[in-house]
């Protein structure tokens, strides 16, 4: 079975040896050039995490309280991190429990390893583009450092769509001068516009944050 996703890291806490069980599950993911790593200890788990972060993680749930003992303190630990819980048997109120909290999938042991591929395989597109955005956010932000004072003033008052002139009188410079700080911070942030600045300042502080 050809993943899209080569090389990716599986984290595995706790999961029983089941049908998907640590005797097949790691085989099956070798074999699609994926790494796993089983934990039988959430301390040992989020240690491992603190030096590289998997892809995803599979959690098993063998009872309600198991939310609280792991699935809760793993979000917490990284609320973004794509978390495919186990359970032995489908319980209503566990997994909407797991859901509500922001678990990734839900998964029975019983579930067939193609359908457990395929849910692994959004998982890892979703951590994916997380890791995609965590870095250009990185990128943006070491942008922005290098801007003096005066032009992160510029800045601020380009993307709430002022003209020149107007930035020039609330700030007391020059119209030529804004002009000059107004190429730097393009120049400094590699954008094109002004809309393009916005964009750069929501991927900075994006609403609601």
């Amino acid at each position: 079975m050809k993943s899209n996703y080569p090389r990716a890291l599986i984290h595995h806490l706790g999961f029983p040896a089941r049908r998907i069980g640590r005797a097949s599950l790691a085989p099956l993911l070798h074999q699609c050039g994926h790494q796993v790593d089983f934990f039988d200890s959430l301390e040992a788990l989020l240690c491992a995490n603190r030096v590289r972060k998997s892809d995803c993680l599979l959690l098993s749930l063998p009872s309600r309280s198991a939310i609280d003992e792991a699935l809760v303190p793993v979000l917490r630990f990284d609320s973004n991190w794509p978390v495919i819980c186990i359970s032995r048997k489908v319980q209503l109120a566990t997994v909407v429990a797991a859901m509500k909290l922001g678990a990734f999938h839900f998964l029975l042991e019983t579930t067939p390893p193609g359908e457990l591929m395929e849910v692994l395989e959004e998982a890892f597109a979703h951590s994916r583009k997380r890791q995609e955005n965590e870095q250009r956010q990185l990128d943006i932000q070491a942008r922005y450092e290098q801007l003096t004072n005066r032009e992160r003033e510029v800045f601020h008052l380009l993307i709430t769509g002022q003209p020149t002139r107007e930035i020039a009188t609330q700030l007391q410079l020059a119209i030529q001068t804004v002009k000059i700080h107004r190429a730097r911070v393009l120049a400094k942030m590699g954008a094109g516009s002004a809309i393009e600045l916005l964009r750069f300042a929501q991927i900075l502080h994006p609403p609601g944050s």
